[in-house]
């Protein structure tokens, strides 16, 4: 070794900023392959000659399987250790990276964005579990809300390189090669510096393999459904998919719930029982499944509004959209020092109303309003509604969560927001694809009012469902939890898991 272990756990502590630093940077690489993306569509559609609802699969693809993967992942982590998954998904995620950029069909584009997606979802609990390994009370807080400005950042980077790309010769490529060069870095850099975590082979035996099965198929088809439904939502491929879907998804909730509890008792639910007991977490995946399809329906529609309604260039959409992006930078570190001094709660539904306000300002435009009547003051009103909503939704969470189960409970939300994007995608297309010259304006215009009757929904649910938490909660040291605590036992019972 060039380091004794000594020398080295004094390094990674003394560098320890720099691995959130890593964290956070992973899952701008996450949003940005998002956003970035939305920008170079048009691009993709021309160059491949597709319709725009196909060219879409770029987008869905990629948030169809981050989605559908994020729970899973999420347990592997808990099995052989989340240093490894993380490692493992981003090195996997920059070799798909470099594969999106070379390839030269649509299909083959569509194929490798399902693999980079779900590659990319198995960095998210990972981190959000690293952070909690590595940081307790005040810190903790701190460095989640540091997460959420990854994603306030990514949205920045993917909006200004989607926007530069569609004038240059190299084209929507170099947003993926920019993804490759990034991930390859973050990867050794964390193989480096990120400490060893705990490893619970003993849960492998215990894992619902056949839930796991169940819900991950049921996810697939559903958001497939979906997309495949702007097109024609009578036709097989699209009711097929989705009523099956709906089906798995039936049949996972009364397996994991009925079946399983009883005919193995010993086996952990993908998805246990015991979540929906912790304070705001029932209410809060509702919440935020709705909070990021709107937030990522204002983005897709609102910059081909600016485009295709009132024929601006993309590169000028995608400066015209920066504030969208540039706000929330701003805004999240003094909302992420506030966090313990003003009721999460209020925070939340003030970003709601900011939310609400900002969709239907923004839908005021028409094809000759100049920017700074609606669009500005609109997209401004977005992202902080935004802002307060990212900082706090995640510290609500896991608040109350025991230590074993804040990665799950990462991963659920973020399983929850994943799915719901792609579901608001497909939604945004059927107002987009069916628009001709005469209903534009108004199709564009029920675009947007689908995204504030989301954020009112969301506004709703917070203020009669969701609890501040008390001083102690929002600071205590999570203990383990009952199941953490047979899998311990057992583990000294069986040397040979370890």
């Amino acid at each position: 070794m060039l380091l004794s272990d000594e020398k080295l756990e004094s390094f990674r502590t003394a560098l320890r900023p720099l691995t959130l630093v890593i964290y956070t940077s992973s899952l701008l690489l996450d949003v940005m392959n998002s956003t970035g993306v939305t920008f170079i569509l048009p691009r993709v559609a021309e160059e491949y000659h597709l319709p725009y609802t196909e060219a879409t699969w770029m987008l869905s693809a990629y948030a169809l399987t981050f989605g559908a993967f994020l729970l899973v992942v999420g347990r592997l982590g808990d099995v052989v250790g989340h240093k490894e998954v993380y490692i493992l998904g981003l090195t996997l995620f920059s070799v798909f990276s470099a594969l999106a950029a070379g390839v030269n069909t649509a299909v083959g584009l569509f194929v490798v964005r399902a693999f980079q997606g779900a590659f990319a979802a198995m960095t998210v609990p990972s981190a959000y579990a690293l952070v909690s390994i590595s940081y307790t009370g005040r810190a903790r807080e701190m460095a989640l809300s540091m997460l959420g400005m990854g994603i306030a950042t990514g949205s920045t980077v993917g909006i200004i390189v989607g926007g530069a790309v569609t004038k240059l010769e190299v084209g929507y490529r170099l947003l993926f090669w920019i993804s490759f060069a990034l991930s390859i870095v973050f990867a050794l850099l964390s193989a480096i510096l990120v400490p060893p975590t705990p490893r619970n082979l003993a849960l492998f035996r215990r894992i619902d393999f056949f839930g796991t099965f169940l819900i991950t198929a049921s996810i697939l088809l559903i958001v497939l459904g979906l997309s495949e439904g702007p097109t024609d939502w009578q036709a097989a491929r699209a009711l097929s998919p989705l009523l099956v879907g709906i089906a798995m998804l039936a049949a996972f909730i009364t397996y994991e719930n009925i079946f399983l509890r009883r005919t193995s008792p010993s086996t952990e639910a993908l998805i246990p029982p015991r979540v929906w007991t912790f304070k705001n977490f029932a209410a809060l995946v509702p919440v935020t499944a709705l909070m990021y399809g709107t937030c990522f329906m204002m983005l897709l529609v609102g910059s081909q509004f600016l485009v295709n309604v009132q024929g601006k260039p993309a590169l000028t959409a995608a400066i015209q959209y920066l504030p969208f992006a540039i706000a929330p930078l701003i805004a999240m570190p003094i909302l992420g020092a506030l966090y313990s001094k003003i009721n999460p709660k209020w925070t939340i539904m003030m970003g709601e109303i900011l939310a609400i306000a900002g969709c239907i300002l923004f839908s005021r435009n028409d094809e000759r309003t100049h920017y700074w009547s609606y669009s500005f003051p609109g997209l401004i009103l977005i992202s902080l509604g935004v802002a307060c909503f990212f900082v706090n939704f995640l510290n609500l969470a896991v608040a109350s969560a025991p230590l074993p189960d804040q990665g799950l409970v990462a991963g659920i939300m973020q399983s929850a927001a994943q799915v719901s994007v792609a579901i608001f995608y497909a939604i945004s297309g059927s107002f987009i694809d069916k628009a001709t010259p005469q209903t534009i304006l108004s199709d564009y215009r029920n675009a947007f009012y689908c995204a504030t009757a989301a954020a009112a929904a969301a506004l709703v649910i917070t203020a009669f469902l969701i609890h501040a938490p008390s001083r102690d909660e929002s600071t205590h040291e999570a203990v383990p939890s009952a199941t953490q605590q047979e899998t311990e036992q057992e583990m000294e019972q069986d040397p040979a898991l370890h």
